[in-house]
């Protein structure tokens, strides 16, 4: 299983897109996904993968293109073959585009063929997304730097998601003074546009930054963690266990890519316990 990571390097890219993902896995295996604040823009290039539907119960197979929502709830994947594909990891502020906006739902997994596909499928047909092992990053960039610059951003995406990032210490009510709006209207807006609480929003964007800081530094214990805003060490073992269903030394432990939110096993159960 390879997968390779790349960020964009043209500052317009770079306040839509988080990183560039592009996997090569040969053979069956299950990932579960982490909520990170992100949505996972997919473009399958070869072979294909299911996703686990918890309303029936069953493994659905994933359409080509799609999209994986940013939610606090984790989801599982199984690739029973092989699967190439390129992953484009947006930040949540992409949301305030109202091109994309228009069409998110927030569900496991939505369908999306957006133009970005279309872009991703010509580049590889074209040109290759790889060279040398390395993601060919500016041919990206110059694509979709105009695909970005369409449409003007919508300014209440934008300052919710600023003002969220620079909490240390997250409230409600203080997020709504920033805002100069109620509190009652500050949730109505998260949920319009994020599909989230206020809460569960400020969450899993403070555990992304925590997770991909201690996976980085695998030398620094979990007392880091609360330079991210927690009050101790169990308060993020809990939030951890909420949100992943595990703890976070296993977590870490199943951690066996470059990523932070994407945990590899050969079956479903690898990713329970404590």
């Amino acid at each position: 299983m390879k997968l390779t990571e790349a960020e964009p390097s043209l500052r317009t890219v770079q306040r839509y897109i988080n990183r560039y993902q592009f996997f090569d896995i040969e053979d069956p295996s299950f990932l579960k996904t982490i909520p990170n604040g992100k949505i996972d823009l997919y473009t399958i290039l070869e072979g294909g993968f299911d996703i686990w539907d918890p309303v029936r119960e069953k493994f659905q197979q994933a359409p080509e293109s799609g999209y994986l929502p940013a939610t606090n709830t984790p989801a599982l994947l199984k690739i029973s073959e092989n699967l190439v594909c390129m992953n484009i990891k947006l930040n949540l502020n992409v949301l305030a585009l109202p091109w994309f906006r228009d069409v998110y739902s927030g569900d496991f997994v939505h369908e999306f063929e957006t133009g970005i596909c279309e872009i991703i499928r010509s580049l590889n047909k074209v040109n290759g997304l790889m060279c040398s092992g390395e993601l060919q990053v500016n041919g990206m960039d110059e694509q979709l730097a105009d695909f970005f610059a369409s449409e003007p951003a919508d300014q209440n995406v934008m300052s919710i998601m600023n003002e969220v990032e620079e909490m240390d210490q997250f409230s409600v009510v203080d997020l709504a003074k920033k805002l100069n709006i109620s509190p009652r209207t500050l949730n109505r807006l998260t949920r319009k546009y994020f599909k989230l609480s206020p809460k569960d929003l400020a969450t899993i964007l403070r555990f992304e930054r925590t997770t991909s800081y201690l996976k980085e530094n695998e030398s620094e214990g979990l007392i880091e963690a609360l330079s991210f805003g927690y009050y101790d060490q169990s308060h993020f073992i809990k939030e951890c266990r909420k949100i992943t269903g595990t703890s976070p030394k296993k977590l870490f432990g199943k951690m066996k890519l470059p990523t932070n939110d994407l945990l590899v096993g050969n079956n479903p159960g690898v990713f329970t316990g404590p």
